[in-house]
């Protein structure tokens, strides 16, 4: 339901540019660029883009945001994993060990989901990147 009122809510966008959309239906991308691209027009020449490129790679270079995977929770979840596996496991029985490895397992796959879906200023600065790099290709509008 959700993906018919977004297709209905951009039909035009759907309409002119098909096979990018469909490549992009995912995480609606192109569509985030589609209204990147129009507030553009008019406003930045290709020499604005060439500096704003430049500009977001050194920002992006000198970016100091670890991964998601080097999270301190996603860090905890995984040494308690281990911690179970090396030591707990051999004095427990094998229904409590088994037990806790299922929850710790489930917690880990829900707090790299949480901390996965949270866009970071890195995956930010990167898809403006992507955004301008696409405008900078296009040809221009007559």
């Amino acid at each position: 339901m959700f993906y018919k009122a977004h297709k209905s809510a951009f039909s035009h966008e759907y309409s002119a540019h098909p096979e990018r959309m469909k490549y992009f239906e995912r995480d609606y991308q192109y569509v985030r660029y589609l209204q990147f691209r129009e507030k553009l027009n008019g406003v930045a020449s290709r020499q604005d883009i060439q500096g704003a490129l430049a500009f977001l790679s050194e920002q992006i270079q000198s970016n100091s945001v670890p991964p998601v995977s080097s999270h301190p929770v996603i860090t905890f979840l995984f040494a308690a994993i281990f911690a179970i596996l090396g030591s707990a496991a051999g004095h427990w029985p094998a229904k409590y060990t088994v037990a806790s490895l299922l929850v710790l397992l489930v917690l880990l796959y829900f707090s790299y989901m949480i901390l996965g879906a949270v866009n970071t200023t890195q995956s930010d600065l990167k898809e403006f990147k992507r955004f301008l790099l696409w405008a900078r290709d296009e040809e221009p509008e007559a």
